[in-house]
């Protein structure tokens, strides 16, 4: 089976050196190939020798880990023809490099994506409080559990699909759950990080919340008109319910009605210009992600490609 590892690296080189040691330390009865997706580091590429082929991709621009991983599956679709599958993962350390082989084994008997489901959390107390309420605005707004990251394998045969669904582009696993592509998950442990301090802080995972949020925009967008309407629906009501007791029974203080009608009209108002205008923007971003090729618009992003030469 031939396997591709992609890990995007901005600066950590450090790291990313001792996971591909702890990589070669590992198990695979499989011919592996690395591809690292250098997002645009300020620290010059200095990576050692491995066992295995490391090709390297620049990015001419600091893009992010998501729109990393997106530039190098797109990479990989284009380039490595004879894969059979890929493997995702950050490269400090935290996606475990000791689960290789369960995944690679896991893909053989049951050929769909598998997700690293990390049981047990290392963070601080606040990170993983914010995590949770993360995890539990996701099911409020989508509907379903999203427990899972990035560290995946993935199928072949599922590519040249997942490099053709835009919203790769804003959050990996997001888009994988809403495209509705068979997967399952293998729990985990977190690992330690290798070296410095983790870029992901309580403003990275808001951002990364948002962005895996907005892979869903259009369904968000459903429950929040169908809620807005519902508001709007009762504030009628609440309306017609004040004109009775104002004109016909005549127990409201003077002003109360009036000042009451029209806030009620006011919030009304304010909840479909709201919802309008949120409609348009994401109807909008939709038809760009028809417009744009998600699959090879990448090439726009790389700066230059390199080779490691193999021990």
């Amino acid at each position: 089976m031939e396997i591709i590892i992609i890990m995007p690296v901005f600066n950590d080189w450090e790291s990313a050196n001792i996971l591909l040691e702890k990589i070669q330390e590992q198990n695979i009865n499989h011919n592996i190939s690395i591809l690292i997706v250098n997002d645009c580091s300020n620290k010059p590429i200095n990576i050692k020798k491995c066992k295995y082929p490391v090709n390297i991709i620049s990015l001419n621009r600091n893009m992010g880990h998501q729109r990393s991983i997106a530039v190098g599956l797109c990479y990989c679709n284009e380039h490595f023809k004879n894969m059979d599958a890929i493997i995702i993962m950050d490269s400090d350390g935290e996606d475990a490099p000791e689960y290789i082989p369960q995944m690679v084994n896991s893909i053989e008997d049951n050929n769909c994506i598998y997700f690293a489901k990390r049981v047990k959390r290392s963070e601080g107390y606040v990170f993983r409080l914010f995590y949770k309420i993360y995890k539990l605005v996701f099911y409020m707004l989508i509907g379903r559990q999203i427990n899972f990251g990035n560290y995946s394998i993935l199928p072949s045969k599922y590519l040249n699909k997942i490099v053709n669904i835009p919203e790769i582009w804003n959050h990996y696993s997001s888009a994988i759950l809403k495209s509705h592509l068979e997967y399952n998950t293998i729990n985990t442990i977190r690992g330690k990080r290798y070296f410095g301090k983790s870029k992901m802080n309580l403003s990275s995972l808001i951002i990364h919340g948002f962005s895996s949020l907005s892979v869903y925009s259009e369904l968000i967008l459903t429950r929040l008109t169908i809620f807005s309407s519902s508001i709007i629906l009762v504030n009628f009501l609440l309306i017609i319910i004040i004109l009775y007791l104002k004109l016909i029974a005549g127990i409201t203080s003077p002003g109360w009605a009036t000042s009451a009608i029209l806030n009620l009209i006011i919030i009304s108002i304010v909840l479909f210009v709201f919802s309008f205008l949120i409609g348009l923007v994401i109807l909008n971003q939709r038809n760009l992600g028809v417009l744009n090729n998600s699959s090879t618009i990448y090439k726009n992003f790389i700066e230059t490609t390199d080779k490691q030469e193999v021990i």
